[in-house]
């Protein structure tokens, strides 16, 4: 699975960088992820340095809506994968106990 950034915004106002990223996967579709800098009152203020951070906040919770979406369906499919598995082992086990079966009866 791969998230793709399509495209991004910038926004800087004061002393804080607003970036808005847009998103797209393969199983969760098209979203916005944002992320926000902001900086401290002590230090100084960097457009560049803000951007950055701003983008690998929105990059982190674009993955962190992602894994919120992408884990429950595999939870979901754990358990499916489980009792269909369990359901084969069952099969098995009837297949060969009828075959012994079948060669009992017919002896």
């Amino acid at each position: 699975m791969k998230i793709q950034f399509t495209d991004k915004h910038f926004i800087v106002k004061g002393n804080s960088v607003l970036c808005r990223l847009y998103c797209k996967g393969r199983y969760i579709g098209e979203f916005l992820a944002v992320g926000r800098a902001i900086c401290s009152n002590e230090d100084k203020f960097d457009a560049n340095k803000g951007m950055k951070i701003a983008l690998a906040r929105a990059e982190m919770n674009a993955y962190k809506r992602a894994y919120k979406h992408i884990k429950p369906c595999l939870e979901n499919d754990k358990r499916i994968v489980k009792t269909l598995s369990d359901f084969c082992d069952k099969a098995l086990h009837c297949i060969e106990h009828n075959k012994e079966y079948i060669k009992k009866i017919s002896e």
